[in-house]
C-alpha cells in the first residue's frame, strides 16, 4: 500500500511518445544554486513560447525589463524576511542547508546565501538559527535577483485549482529540463507565489488575468561549487 509520503501512483501504458536523450538525461543532471548568475541572453527556446500551453491555461512570462526585475526582487526580499521572522519555517529551511565541500545530496550551501559565512565549528543547520539575520539575509537575496539574476521567468495559469497547479508544475519541469540540458541550473523562489499579500504584486507583472504559480531564475552561477543536485523523490516500482 502506498506509504505515508507518497505523492503520487502512476501507471505506465503503452503509446505513442517521443524521446529526446538530452531531457532524459537532464534529469539527472539538473542542479541548483541560490547564488548570483551570470549575464545570460534568452536562449531562443525560452522565447519560442514552447513553454506555454492554450489548451490548459499555462503560460511562461520571461521578465526582462529591469524595472519589473527590481520590483519582483524587492517581493523576494519581502518575502524571505517573513520566512525568516516565522520560527517554524525558518526551522524548516534550515534543515536543507549544508557546508559548501560536503558531501550533501540535496539542499543548498550556507555560501551560496551567505559568501563570508563562517563555519565557527557548528553544523549549517545550527548557523543558520543562530547567525542568519532576516533583514541581512533577505537584503542579500533581493540584491541577487536584481543584479545578477541570470533570466527571470514566472510560470502563470489561468485558473487556480488543483489542475491548474499541476499543468504549471509540469510546464515548469519541462523548462528546468530543458535549461538542464543546456548546463544551466536554477533557482525557485515561492515566498511571492505562496505568501497572500505578495502574490498580487507578483501578478500585476504579468498580463491581466494570469496567476502566478512558479517564479523562477535560470542561468550559469558565478560560484559553480555552491550548486546542489535538485531534489528528486524515490520511485517505488510494483
Amino acid at each position: 500500500m502506498p506509504g505515508s509520503r507518497t505523492v503520487a501512483t502512476l501507471r505506465l501504458t503503452e503509446g505513442p511518445a517521443t524521446r529526446d536523450e538530452r531531457l532524459y538525461r537532464a534529469i539527472w543532471q539538473r542542479r541548483t544554486d541560490r547564488g548570483p548568475y551570470a549575464p545570460l541572453v534568452p536562449p531562443p527556446w525560452l522565447q519560442s513560447g514552447a513553454f506555454s500551453d492554450t489548451a490548459t491555461g499555462t503560460r511562461t512570462f520571461l521578465i526582462t525589463e529591469q524595472a519589473a526585475v527590481n520590483r519582483i526582487a524587492a517581493l523576494v526580499c519581502s518575502g524571505m524576511a517573513t520566512v525568516l521572522t516565522l520560527p517554524a519555517m525558518r526551522r524548516e529551511l534550515a534543515e536543507l542547508l549544508h557546508w559548501s565541500g560536503e558531501a550533501a545530496q540535496t539542499g543548498m550551501a550556507v555560501e551560496a546565501l551567505f559568501p563570508d559565512a563562517d563555519h565557527q565549528d557548528m553544523p549549517a543547520r545550527q548557523w543558520f538559527l543562530t547567525h542568519a539575520d532576516p533583514e541581512r539575509t533577505a537584503e542579500r537575496l533581493r540584491h541577487v535577483y536584481a543584479v545578477s539574476p541570470g533570466l527571470l521567468a514566472v510560470v502563470a495559469t489561468r485558473a487556480d485549482d488543483p489542475r491548474a497547479w499541476c499543468d504549471a508544475g509540469r510546464a515548469a519541469y519541462r523548462l528546468l529540463l530543458r535549461a538542464a540540458a543546456d548546463g544551466l541550473t536554477h533557482d525557485i523562489n515561492a515566498g511571492p507565489v505562496e505568501i497572500p499579500t505578495l502574490t498580487p504584486q507578483l501578478a500585476a507583472e504579468l498580463e491581466p488575468g494570469w496567476r502566478p504559480q512558479v517564479l523562477l531564475r535560470i542561468g550559469r552561477p558565478s560560484s559553480p561549487s555552491h550548486t546542489t543536485p535538485s531534489v528528486r523523490r524515490t520511485i517505488q516500482l510494483r
